[in-house]
């Protein structure tokens, strides 16, 4: 069972490279699902393993690493507000990661945020209740999380096809964490997407056309997985070398992780 250590170790290596190259923020999720398994690999020799937990992660993972597959483009800002859906799914991640806690003491978040013996009476009551709040804070921002990943699955898994053009297309950079977008027009109605970055910088200018092959999700959301056709603004030599480049710094980290495993086991 160490080697779920190891497939755990190169899932996070290549999400947070993959964050780096797209700028996709549900990349990042992946690592935290995989802390629960690569703990479970590490310690299974002294403490009897919950394949329960390590099941349920592979799946959650599984359905994390499917929604985000092959996605250049996406728009989930128009998909139908699924307000049940949303309540169900977090209160499963609730009960999944307060399990997971208790099965693991390692990744409990009580073993990390202090508590303080100071004093007694209202004020002891006070720091034991702002401690339990942060520990539900995270809790409830995991599983919200979570729920995101499980919504997309559903949404990307059910979708129909469609063409879809986008006129005078617009670059835009949101705010200080560089999220890249694209704004365009189709019959009339504006449409915003977000980008992955290495299809914003090399097959998007300002003012072009684009012609996308367009899926839209059973819960409303647009999803692109082909490359944008912008007519002479595909820079195919600069793209090819900027996925080359997070090629060999993948394989090199995914390298870099076997080794060190073989070396510590």
């Amino acid at each position: 069972m160490e080697y779920l250590s190891l497939f755990g170790a190169i899932v996070s290596v290549n999400s947070i490279i993959s964050f780096f190259k797209s700028k996709r923020f549900s990349e990042l999720i992946n690592v935290f699902i995989c802390i629960p398994i690569i703990c479970q690999g590490f310690m299974y020799k002294d403490t009897v393993m919950n394949g329960l937990i390590t099941i349920v992660h592979l799946i959650i993972l599984l359905t994390s690493i499917v929604g985000n597959y092959g996605l250049i483009m996406w728009n989930e800002k128009v998909r139908k507000r699924n307000t049940p859906l949303l309540i169900i799914f977090t209160i499963i991640n609730v009960f999944i990661i307060i399990y997971t806690q208790r099965e693991i003491p390692l990744i409990s978040l009580s073993r990390y945020i202090p508590h303080y013996e100071l004093g007694q009476g209202a004020f002891m009551i006070f720091i034991i209740m702002c401690r339990w709040i942060l520990i539900a804070i995270f809790v409830l921002l995991l599983a919200y999380m979570l729920t995101t990943v499980n919504i997309r699955f559903i949404d990307r898994f059910f979708t129909k096809s469609n063409t879809l053009i986008l006129l005078n297309c617009e670059k835009i950079v949101a705010s200080k964490i560089n999220n890249y977008h694209i704004k365009g027009i189709n019959n009339g109605k504006e449409y915003y997407f977000n980008v992955r970055k290495d299809a914003f910088f090399y097959n998007f200018r300002n003012g072009c056309n684009a012609v996308l092959k367009a899926r839209y999700g059973i819960l409303g959301g647009i999803y692109i997985t082909n490359m944008p056709e912008c007519g002479e603004n595909r820079k195919e030599k600069y793209l090819k070398r900027f996925n080359n480049f997070f090629f060999i710094l993948r394989a090199i980290f995914t390298l870099l992780c076997i080794t060190v495993f073989f070396m510590v086991k």
